[in-house]
């Protein structure tokens, strides 16, 4: 079982007319900014989490979503998340160390549904233009591909090597 598909803990309580995003596993709930309309199966929304910013706790908002159920899907973990397409979203996530090969602030990418870093990589099949979707299910991120080369954020939130995407037809 892939760290995507396992059954998320986490999901959007409503108490005293306030949302929260309540943690089972960590016994801690998180305010509820805001919650977007339901499309294609999920809400995009927003919470208060907090970071550890100099070693002072402080509330950053970030972006995840949930289904019909209110139950976590994407998890409220990313600066940025909004719909690109039907079941694709666009999202950025703050770049822990900012070391290594990619020296950016945010790692801008696309996901699925269910989270998993993908990229649309259109192909001439005997003269019919076709999308592929690539899914890099062993990472939470990639950087932007340069000459079919990107650098993986990986669960343990430290950069990976070089993700190569060869692309046979």
């Amino acid at each position: 079982m892939n760290r995507y598909s396992m059954k998320r803990k986490r999901k959007i309580y409503s108490i005293d007319n306030q949302n929260y995003l309540i943690d089972t596993d960590k016994h801690c709930l998180y305010d509820v900014e805001s919650i977007g309309a339901l499309k294609n199966g999920h809400r995009i929304f927003s919470c208060l989490i907090d970071d550890l910013d100099n070693n002072i706790t402080v509330k950053t908002r970030k972006w995840g979503s949930v289904n019909e159920n209110f139950e976590e899907v994407i998890p409220c973990k990313y600066e940025c998340l909004s719909e690109y397409r039907e079941n694709i979203y666009s999202a950025t996530i703050l770049n822990p160390t900012r070391t290594g090969e990619c020296l950016d602030k945010y790692f801008y990418f696309l996901m699925d549904e269910n989270g998993v870093p993908i990229v649309l990589h259109n192909i001439d099949d005997k003269g019919i233009n076709k999308e592929l979707i690539v899914r890099f299910e062993s990472f939470i991120a990639t950087s932007e591909f340069k000459q079919g080369l990107a650098v993986g954020l990986s669960f343990d939130r430290k950069q990976g090597g070089y993700v190569r995407m060869v692309v046979c037809s």
